[in-house]
């Protein structure tokens, strides 16, 4: 009996010390925007591919697994927001469109320091922790070129960049941080109770809308000759077709016999 209470306040210790609250706002140089009345005059656009590298300066085998599942998230929210927001300058279907490939290059910086240390300093004169200081700086590179329907884009490429500052404190063990982060944010304050290892903050939808306006910003002002100029899919690159109207080549008889023995 003694080994089962034991096991049983160690199971709720880790659950208390693995799961917390928090409260985060962000504040961004992009807001997302829409115009039923942007247009280009190449035509209508279509998102074909979107690429997502993230340089959190954490080198760990499980980044290359969390980006791929973030880039499936923010390719099915980029494609649902672009003719959302602009109809005329995105399609929904590839055919008749021109294809884009989207390259979203992420520098993601945390203070975990200042982090930790409020974390332990409160321990000391407190039973509880109270909420720690939340400082997250995302600088978002985006670039967009044709899809080549092979490996990636064609050259040359337009770019944009915005930065999304996310600010908030966390709690371990109280439900303090659920109360809403003081100042002031250029999306709503989200409040939620998470689990260590599992990033149950969701800014796909934000990322992604922001991601559209960005894109819809670089191509509207581009003619027509900056797209059509810029090589195409390749069907079969590594394929060279004969020509059909070319002619067989006729063989000679030679005109001497050659003498027996």
């Amino acid at each position: 009996m003694t080994v089962m209470k034991f096991l049983i306040w160690l199971c709720a210790a880790g659950i208390l010390l693995t799961s917390g609250c928090a409260s985060i706002r962000v504040k961004t140089d992009l807001m997302p925007d829409a115009d039923p009345d942007l247009k280009s005059s190449a035509g209508k656009f279509y998102i074909a591919e979107l690429k997502y590298n993230c340089d959190d300066g954490v080198v760990r085998e499980s980044q290359n697994t969390l980006d791929v599942a973030y880039k499936k998230d923010l390719l099915r929210a980029v494609r649902k927001e672009c003719p959302t927001r602009y109809p005329l300058l995105f399609s929904e279907f590839e055919e008749s469109a021109i294809p884009l490939c989207i390259t979203v290059d992420e520098e993601y910086g945390f203070k975990d320091g200042k982090f930790i240390a409020w974390m332990l300093c409160t321990l000391m004169i407190t039973p509880m922790i109270l909420p720690a200081p939340l400082e997250i700086n995302r600088d978002l590179t985006v670039s967009a070129g044709l899809w080549n329907g092979t490996d990636g884009k064609g050259s040359p490429v337009v770019r944009n960049k915005f930065r999304r500052e996310q600010r908030g404190w966390v709690t371990m063990l109280t439900p303090l941080a659920l109360i809403p982060a003081p100042g002031e944010s250029d999306f709503p304050k989200e409040s939620e109770a998470f689990n260590m290892g599992r990033n149950s903050y969701d800014d796909v939808p934000q990322v992604a809308q922001q991601v559209t306006t960005a894109i819809a910003k670089m191509i509207a002002g581009k003619d027509t000759e900056f797209w059509t100029a810029q090589p195409r899919r390749m069907e079969s690159p590594s394929f060279s077709p004969v020509s059909p109207s070319a002619e067989p080549a006729t063989l000679t008889l030679p005109t001497e016999t050659i003498a027996p023995f």
